[in-house]
């Protein structure tokens, strides 16, 4: 992924790539500093529809105000929980660097 990334360096400040070299990094034990490298470089401009509901239901059953808009680093953070990346501590320590 890191040497397609060089040629490409767009590529670095893609929420997609990034998204998805967090999670790779994570695997392989070097999570922080690849959360340090995903806020320096995330897009901040994404017009990525980025929501959660505050009751707990799927977002497609939630009722509309009870819902809030998340960044990109946050729902990263929360997707990689979900998704057995990392662990509820680790969640945490990165929603704290948010």
């Amino acid at each position: 992924m890191e040497r397609n990334a060089q040629s490409d360096q767009n590529a670095l400040h893609s929420n997609g790539y990034l998204g998805g070299w967090v999670a790779a990094k994570a695997l392989v034990g070097e999570l922080n500093d690849a959360w340090r490298t995903l806020l320096e470089n995330f897009d901040h401009q994404s017009n990525w529809d980025m929501q959660e509901c505050l009751t707990g239901q799927p977002i497609q059953q939630c009722p509309q105000n009870e819902t809030r808009q998340l960044d990109f680093p946050e729902a990263l953070a929360k997707h990689l929980f979900k998704r057995g990346y990392i662990s509820v501590d680790q969640e945490q320590q990165l929603l704290s660097k948010s």
